[in-house]
């Protein structure tokens, strides 16, 4: 099996409570590998692998990120670039050797990268917002020999109109309806199967057509399953594909 974007929500532990989050309030919870090791059986490819939580840079999330890379390594899957999101209010050396990991595995890096939140929500100064950016820029050139990865602090103040109005939003009253933008699809090309669209893998077993949903949508909008974590193999894939 083919993917095309995967994404993966490595914990929903969180170190931030934003008033704008489509997530909704953090959560104990974090990926294991009763999780992993089914979802990967049938995958032979992804072109791009996105990390999210939650927040990926918690303890919780390192650790979910290495099994999951340690699980593609011994499955020998292969992987075109990676993306990780990040709020860049935590640092640690553990973070910044999983993406030398991650790195050094892909195929083609030229569009992997890694996306700091600097927006009225996460930070309010911008030094505070690129601190993290250039402290991880500086490690990963001297430290690691990587010059090329793409690391940027995304500082687009969100306007109402660009805030989903799920999860936190709802709380707080702000945002827009979502608009369903849900590109989820399978096909053939000979006899391998293709996953088109998002794929999204979330910490507690459920596989969802698309990354812009709470948690609550996450385990009570049967619009947005796509099927138990067991269930995703090539037999049920193969019963979809157009």
């Amino acid at each position: 099996m083919d993917l095309h974007n995967l994404i993966i929500e490595t914990t929903r532990r969180c170190n931030m409570k934003c008033d704008h989050c489509l997530r909704g309030p953090a959560q104990d919870i974090a990926m294991t590998q009763e999780v992993i090791t089914p979802f990967f059986r049938d995958v032979d490819s992804i072109d791009v692998l996105t990390f999210t939580g939650g927040e990926p840079s918690l303890p919780s999330g390192v650790m979910a990120m290495n099994l999951i890379l340690d699980t593609i390594v011994d499955k020998s899957i292969m992987i075109q670039s990676f993306f990780i999101a990040t709020n860049g209010k935590r640092w640690s050396n553990a973070f910044v050797k999983f993406i030398y990991r991650i790195y050094s595995y892909c195929e083609e890096n030229d569009t992997s990268g890694i996306k700091i939140s600097g927006d009225q929500f996460h930070s309010t100064h911008r030094n505070e917002r690129n601190e993290f950016q250039d402290k991880l820029y500086s490690t990963l050139q001297y430290d690691y020999d990587i010059e090329n990865l793409n690391i940027w602090t995304d500082n687009t103040l969100m306007s109402d109109n660009r805030i989903l109005y799920m999860g936190n939003a709802i709380d707080n009253g702000i945002g827009q309806q979502p608009i369903n933008t849900r590109d989820f699809r399978v096909g053939m090309f000979e006899d391998q199967i293709q996953v088109r669209g998002d794929v999204y893998l979330s910490s507690d077993g459920h596989v969802i057509n698309h990354c812009d949903y709470s948690y609550d949508d996450i385990a009570y909008d049967e619009d947005a399953l796509i099927c138990k974590v067991v269930d995703f193999t090539n037999e049920n894939m193969r019963r979809r594909a157009k």
